[in-house]
């Protein structure tokens, strides 16, 4: 679980007087706990805590381009080095290969693989195709796995 290993990078990092990581490290572990002690909250597994860090990233991001356009290179680069600290505990990325072989996979499952016509997905079974490649792949950027699902429908 990622909140054990938070709990101790926090203890070390405030022995070390290391500022910028001990903050990063209490961000996390804050989102954890909201997300815990959130109404209606669910169980907080692996999947739960890896959507918190990607959540935790997009807003990141979002944050350095604001501060980019704003000329704040400051705020921008400390965003930055949190963006760098946070992806340290998210797993590698599928690349388009992974996601690729995941897909013919599960059009061989389907039977949407044809000798003929080669591989392609009913329009109608789009978001099937996704839905079964995700689980097959839980890194996998949502928005690159419909773009490469389009290129292989009917």
């Amino acid at each position: 679980m990622i909140r054990e290993k938070i709990d101790n990078l926090i203890k070390q990092a405030m022995s070390d007087k290391d500022q910028p990581r001990t903050e990063v490290l209490r961000a996390i572990k804050n989102e954890f706990l909201v997300y815990q002690t959130a109404k209606n909250a669910k169980p907080l597994d692996d999947a739960a805590e890896i959507a918190i860090l990607n959540k935790m990233m997009k807003q990141r991001k979002d944050s350095a381009e604001q501060y980019k356009q704003a000329g704040r290179v400051d705020l921008e680069s400390n965003e930055i080095y949190e963006i760098s600290f946070i992806n340290t505990f998210l797993p590698r990325k599928a690349t388009v290969e992974d996601i690729e072989n995941a897909l013919f996979e599960v059009m061989l499952e389907k039977g949407w693989a044809s000798i003929k016509s080669g591989p392609q997905i009913p329009k109608k079974c789009m978001g099937e195709a996704i839905k079964a490649v995700k689980e097959k792949l839980s890194n996998v950027d949502g928005k690159e796995l419909s773009d490469i699902v389009k290129t292989y429908l009917e």
